[in-house]
């Protein structure tokens, strides 16, 4: 009688290769690289000074990177988009004041006799106030402004509006100490949160990093094809035997997909929470500019769920337990942070937008 194959030589060629894939890591020396060796020194810095199994030494290292880089980023980012929130009204305002003067000119601009007694006031009361203007140079720069609308066309008076809230703009902004680029400090924790992960992925013996391909492709620029070439990479071993629960082996996959699922749905939750915006039936009424900033977010939502999902169906196909508890510690954290700097940060609510500022004033009896 014929004995028993094993289990292994009874599964098909297709399910043999999935599963190599996901088992087998090489032990080769690897190549020097000096960001991710950086970040592989605290790593390896952090499970050092703990004495805990990678398990727990991940996701606290995790936590450690956002409080570290990006929580004092994200404050600096909430704290200007407060101030700038709340300058809003005042510069709209400065804007239909602008509006409203304009329009008033280019009528009276038609009269024979010039506007040499009640556009002084305007101008010089809304235009830049001084009360220490002398009476000729306010009676000129009425009588120049009021024939520059009257031959002013319609597009250039547009021009001229945009060009004096841009000025008012910088103005009260500097006043206010809102930089004017603050948005893109929050993009700063990116090239961090990067090197962590690809340091992470090279520990688990993984040679399908981005920035591995970027390095290689670099060291390689006479002959890109080389960038493509499989480096290898030294595992390291203990994580095969310090994970926890239905994932004892932090080198593989996760056969039962559970991890994936959780990354979509991390993913998910932190793009619901920290991706707020306006529906645009909401910010019909406001000005366009406010509009389209407002309506901007929430309409990146449905494309960024779908790359949550995609993220989590392609860690089902062999990415690194360790990798995937090392993302999604850092997103839950990220989450949270979001969740409580919204609710602690601020204790006074944001000022309105300047029509329902001005909405809330009571109608003039006619």
């Amino acid at each position: 009688m014929r004995p028993l194959r094993s289990l292994a030589s009874l599964r098909g060629p297709h399910v043999r290769s999935k599963l190599s894939s996901q088992q087998a890591r090489h032990f080769h020396p690897t190549k020097p690289a000096p960001f991710p060796d950086v970040a592989s020194g605290f790593i390896y810095g952090i499970h050092a000074l703990t004495g805990l199994p990678w398990v727990y030494s991940l996701p606290l290292t995790a936590i450690t990177v956002r409080l570290l880089v990006a929580m004092p980023l994200q404050i600096y980012t909430k704290v200007h988009a407060r101030r700038e929130q709340n300058l809003a009204p005042i510069l709209h305002s400065w804007k239909v004041n602008y509006q409203r003067e304009i329009r008033w000119l280019r009528s009276r601009s038609h009269l024979k006799e010039p506007l040499l007694e009640t556009a002084p006031k305007i101008l010089d009361a809304r235009r830049r106030p001084s009360v220490h203007r002398q009476e000729s140079e306010a009676r000129a720069s009425a009588a120049q402004a009021s024939e520059a609308f009257h031959h002013t066309p319609a597009s250039e008076l547009t021009k001229i509006l945009k060009n004096r809230v841009e000025d008012r703009r910088k103005e009260i902004y500097s006043a206010w100490r809102v930089p004017r680029f603050y948005k893109a400090a929050n993009f700063l924790q990116l090239p961090v949160w990067l090197m962590v992960m690809e340091s992470v992925r090279n520990m688990c013996g993984d040679d399908r990093g981005l920035l591995r391909y970027i390095g290689s492709l670099i060291g390689n620029s006479w002959h890109p094809g080389e960038a493509f070439n499989s480096v290898p990479l030294e595992a390291e071993p203990s994580l095969a035997t310090e994970g926890a629960l239905w994932f004892p082996d932090l080198l593989v996959g996760d056969p039962t997909c559970i991890l994936p699922v959780l990354l979509s749905a991390s993913i998910i939750l932190n793009i619901r929470t920290g991706w707020k915006g306006t529906p645009p039936k909401e910010a019909a009424d406001l000005p366009r500019k406010e509009m389209l900033l407002r309506v901007f977010p929430a309409s990146l939502k449905g494309p960024l769920y779908f790359l949550a999902l995609y993220i989590g169906y392609s860690a089902s196909f062999g990415m690194p337990s360790a990798l995937m508890v090392y993302w999604l510690t850092s997103t839950n954290m990220a989450t949270l942070q979001t969740v409580l700097l919204d609710k602690y940060l601020f204790t006074n609510p944001p000022l309105k937008s300047w029509r329902q500022i001005h909405a809330a004033f009571p109608r003039r009896e006619q």
